[in-house]
């Protein structure tokens, strides 16, 4: 026997894919730590693993949760290495896209990636609704 398809099912997610789902494969990158000297000037964002050893080790703190950013006690900019980081900016229409990302011998690694929904559309739709109580 056939199982319920479409938004009447159990789970209400429909048959069509969400936007997301369609065209490229998403790449799941790891989430990267952002890391900070003891004069609280940026340095290279590290990964999950190794701002964990940091901590357990004592020689940083949790300066912020969201985004999560450690503080390291023993190091400032002068004594470290430090790669260049560029933003990028994607406007669109609906949604904005902000990242982060670092280019080290040629490469680009995306270090975080961000995505702004417009509220254009919503308003304009609740104005409409208010409008048609007004009638």
């Amino acid at each position: 026997m056939r199982e319920e398809t479409g938004a009447a099912s159990p789970g209400g997610a429909g048959a069509t894919p969400a936007p997301s789902e369609v065209g490229e494969q998403h790449r799941e990158v790891p989430p990267h730590v952002f890391v900070l000297d003891t004069n609280r000037v940026p340095l290279q964002p590290c990964h999950p693993a190794r701002a964990r050893q940091l901590l357990d080790k004592g020689r940083a703190v949790v300066h912020r949760r969201t985004p999560f950013t450690i503080r390291l006690k023993d190091r400032t900019v002068e004594n470290s290495e430090v790669d260049g980081v560029d933003v990028g900016i994607d406007p669109g229409s609906k949604h904005t896209g902000v990242a982060v990302f670092t280019a080290r011998g040629g490469e680009r690694r995306g270090r975080f990636a961000l995505r702004l929904d417009h509220r254009g559309a919503l308003i304009k739709k609740r104005m409409g609704q208010r409008s048609a109580y007004r009638r």
